[in-house]
């Protein structure tokens, strides 16, 4: 007995089949008419492209075949349907290889199983030789004894000359410039070419093919192996396919193009595809710089943080495919209370306006900021997707991206430094313009924004941080386009820095009490103390999303008073609004003492909240406020966010800040009850008049 037999599991039984040509079958009968190929050793010579019928009856019945296949007949499309749409069984076939002996040994070729139970037409790939195959259901569990399928198998030579191709290690070599012509012939074909590229130069693939009937897929490997690249044209089927991608790749080496279906399930042999390798003069001076280990440097020395702004360091790059990302490294020195400021611009302004507003769409200029996260060693970017630090929410990690993740851990920026320590990202900015607002629209007609993103930031006391230049989603490329990144530090002129838990995106609720405020007086003017030159409370908004937080006593515990707030801000870019808040408060606002409308440039102003002369506002300290240790209130300093219309997008140009544009306040107590007016004295103690 043949050695298959334990495999098949006693499904060789007698089986009604007829010859080649099928025998009448009466519909009112119900037995099968045996066979004689129900067993491989009684396998039928199949004639390639003269299709056979028979029948699947009885139960577990399986009709063999025996065929060979010349080095012309490589290419192997089998056809097998029933003679209606519906039947009881699933037909599905196998080809085995032979052993020695001519006996069934390993399935080399069957459908797909997602197939089984429709009309199967599916091509297969396989060796010159002898082979068996089997017709049957695909469970050995049904028969149908009226209606016969149909098997037809066809062999053509294979259309692509550059086969066998179908591993790395037979790739076929092209060179830049260098076009081939090839086919996925049959399922699972798959075609490797390998092309050496040299330091400098952007890898660009393009893959065009007419409909195929099945789904053009394009892989970059790298020298080791790993996938760098997937483009996949998933409406193959019924489009033709045009994928032209470039690539900027991390360093020389032999690089590897892989052509194939997208599952490896459909092919086409009667369809060539055509690949053109082309090696493009890299425009970026800086790569490879796509990861900290082998960043740019942006000094080549230390930069000194000092009470001015430092030289601004300037550098060109490209965002040369998509994924491209463009790292920069800058050394510091005395920047534990600094400042740093980076832009970067897409310099597309030369081209028409309607091309400016599609590239615009296509890439988001985005700039990022990434700092050494102390304590977080790591071998791997894979040990950085989290840091060492607990969170139950995003202001437990503050100035590290304000992101708490599920695990309750605070989101790392998954880079591993040169230092092997995990980086963190601190902030983030990139190219923004609401598709729901008219100006933000190409139908407006008008010229497009800007393609720019820039940081201003807070800095540490880090001898190094890194800047990543990127396409926001990773997901565009213009290797013609340079950008241009300009950085500049400084110490921040602000003596009360930190005094807020700092934000990449300030949230529209903001926990008062959190905030690591500096401690003022309230100055007692009923007693002498007034506010006056030398005691004012003076400051500045250095960076984006910066504000700053005082916090004062209550100035009569238990019982209500009077205050006042007397200020004098610079002109400038920053809209200085001030506000009072209670130590119990999610938000800053219970008292607004200053207001400011987005403006470009506000005039310097001064004034107060509260007082005693007439047409003074009510402001006040009510006996109501009570806590354990005593009650403070809040006072926060900050920039007006103006948004789009109809959106929660902030307007970039509304993002103001500058060190060099100082305010001046201070808090002090005016009268040692609720005065009538400006204030009112109600039931439960002094409150501001109802209108």
């Amino acid at each position: 007995m043949f050695a298959v037999t334990a495999f098949l599991s006693g499904l060789f039984a007698a089986s009604c089949s007829g010859p080649d040509d099928p025998k009448t079958i009466d519909p009112g009968t119900v037995e099968c008419e045996r066979d004689n190929i129900s067993e491989p050793g009684l396998a039928q010579i199949f004639n390639l492209n003269e299709p056979s019928t028979g029948f699947v009856c009885p139960e577990e019945d399986q009709d063999w075949y025996r065929v060979t296949l010349t080095n012309q007949e490589q290419i192997v499309s089998v056809s097998l349907s029933m003679s209606v749409p519906l039947s009881q069984i699933e037909p599905t076939y196998a080809f085995w290889s032979l052993n020695a002996a001519g006996e069934p040994e390993t399935v080399v070729a069957q459908p797909p199983a997602t197939s089984i139970g429709a009309h199967l037409d599916v091509v297969h790939c396989m060796e010159p030789g002898d082979y068996l195959f089997v017709v049957s259901d695909e469970g050995n569990d049904a028969e149908d004894f009226r209606h016969p399928y149909t098997i037809a198998v066809k062999g053509q030579p294979d259309p692509d000359p550059n086969e066998p191709n179908n591993e790395r290690t037979g790739a076929k070599g092209l060179t830049s410039g260098t076009s081939v012509q090839a086919a996925i012939a049959c399922r699972g074909d798959q075609d490797y070419y390998s092309i050496e590229v040299p330091t400098g130069v952007i890898v660009r693939m393009k893959l065009t093919a007419p409909i195929a009937g099945y789904q053009p897929t394009l892989e970059l490997l790298g020298p080791d192996g790993q996938i760098l690249v997937t483009e996949s044209n998933d409406s193959g089927a019924v489009q033709e396919t045009n994928i032209d991608r470039y690539e900027v790749v991390p360093a020389a080496g032999t690089y590897y193009v892989l052509v194939k279906d997208n599952d490896n399930a459909e092919a086409n042999p009667d369809v060539l595809y055509t690949l053109l390798l082309e090696l493009v003069t890299d425009q970026d001076p800086n790569e490879p710089n796509n990861h900290p280990s082998v960043a740019t440097q942006l000094s080549g020395s230390s930069v000194t943080c000092s009470g001015s702004w430092s030289s601004t360091m300037q550098f060109q790059g490209t965002i040369g495919s998509p994924g491209d990302s463009d790292w920069f490294e800058l050394p510091l020195t005395g920047c534990n209370n600094g400042l740093i400021e980076a832009e970067v611009v897409l310099n597309n302004n030369n081209l028409p306006m309607n091309e400016q507003w599609d590239f615009n769409d296509k890439i988001q200029a985005t700039v990022a900021l990434i700092r050494p996260h102390a304590g977080d060693s790591c071998d791997s970017d894979q040990d950085c997707i989290t840091l060492n630090k607990s969170c139950e929410d995003g202001w437990d990690c503050a100035g590290l991206f304000n992101t708490c993740l599920p695990e309750q851990l605070c989101s790392g920026a998954s880079v591993c430094l040169p230092s092997d320590v995990c980086g963190a990202l601190e902030t983030q900015r990139r190219y923004q313009c609401s598709p729901t607002v008219a100006e933000c629209q190409k139908s407006s007609g008008t010229q497009p924004p800007k393609n720019q993103a820039t940081i201003s930031a807070p800095l540490y006391d880090d001898s190094h941080v890194y800047l990543r230049v990127s396409d926001f989603q990773a997901d565009g490329g213009a290797p013609d386009v340079l950008y241009t990144l300009k950085v500049r530090v400084r110490t921040d002129p602000d003596t009360h820095e930190r005094s807020n838990l700092y934000a990449n995106e300030l949230p529209p609720i903001i926990p008062v009490w959190r905030q690591p405020a500096v401690d003022i007086p309230v100055h007692d003017c009923t007693n002498g103390d007034c506010c006056g030159s030398g005691n004012w409370v003076t400051g500045s908004l250095g960076y984006e999303s910066d504000i700053d937080w005082y916090r004062y006593p209550h100035p009569c515990a238990g019982q209500d008073c009077t205050a006042r707030i007397v200020y004098d801000v610079d002109g400038g870019p920053v809209d200085f609004t001030i506000r009072v808040s209670r130590q119990t408060d999610d938000e800053d606002s219970w008292f607004e003492a200053l207001a400011s409308d987005e403006l470009a440039n506000q005039l310097a102003r001064s004034g107060a909240l509260g007082g005693t002369a007439a047409g003074d506002s009510c402001f006040y300290a009510y006996s109501g406020h009570a806590a354990s240790g005593g009650f403070y209130y809040y006072v926060s300093v900050r920039d007006v966010l103006e948004l789009y219309n109809n959106s929660g997008l902030v307007r970039p140009e509304s993002r103001d800040w500058s060190p060099e544009q100082t305010y001046r306040f201070c808090v002090e107590k005016v009268y040692n009850a609720c005065l009538e007016p400006p204030c009112q004295v109600y039931e439960t103690g002094c409150g501001i008049p109802q209108q």
